[in-house]
């Protein structure tokens, strides 16, 4: 049982994965607004979580941090595109400024300077973790970057 509820943004969205997590571990959460520009991932987000009230900011490339409402969140979560540094991908790079869908990381960092979260998780693609072996129907390496602010902090994947 959880004393408070996380506020959460999630970039990248997609159907919410992250957001399933968290029930999954039966973690209260609020999420205060998200982040997807494919509207048929959007229309299933909504659809899965049954949510038509939260916001959802669309292409992040769009999002004016001056415009954001300032408030305390515990957690920004997501995992920016892959195609152009996974192995079977284009392998165009994630260079700031590149253009590459996989340099959109980079606006990430505007949303975590103005929140300046507790926590930070990105998933991406790596040669690290493998979706299969933990319950996800799909043979992918995964590599999960997590991020605590202003704590000396060390933890160990179990």
């Amino acid at each position: 049982m959880w004393l408070i509820t996380l506020k959460i943004i999630e970039l990248f969205a997609g159907i919410g994965a992250p957001r399933w997590v968290l029930q999954l571990a039966n973690i209260d959460h609020k999420v205060v607004w998200f982040c997807e520009l494919d509207k048929y991932a959007e229309k299933s987000y909504r659809e899965i979580y049954n949510d038509y009230e939260t916001p959802n900011l669309g292409d992040i490339t769009k999002i004016d941090v001056n415009n954001l409402q300032k408030e305390e969140i515990d957690l920004i979560i997501g995992g920016w595109p892959c195609q152009d540094i996974s192995l079977v991908g284009k392998r165009k790079g994630i260079d700031k400024d590149s253009g590459t869908r996989s340099s959109l990381l980079w606006y990430s960092l505007k949303i975590i300077e103005f929140y300046k979260p507790k926590w930070i998780i990105n998933e991406n693609v790596g040669n690290v973790l493998n979706a299969k072996d933990y319950g996800i129907p799909q043979k992918r390496k995964r590599v999960f970057i997590i991020s605590k602010l202003n704590e000396n902090w060390m933890w160990k994947f179990p």
